[in-house]
């Protein structure tokens, strides 16, 4: 049993981390934005 991570594997879980850092960093924004007004 090989522990070889499929590409595709390797793809989805960064495009899921890279989406979860996307909305953390959405949310900051319209906080801040949100706080300033």
């Amino acid at each position: 049993m090989s522990l070889e991570i499929p590409k595709e594997l390797k793809h989805y879980v960064a495009t899921v981390r890279s989406n979860i850092e996307f909305k953390k960093f959405n949310e900051t924004l319209f906080t801040k934005a949100f706080e300033t007004q």
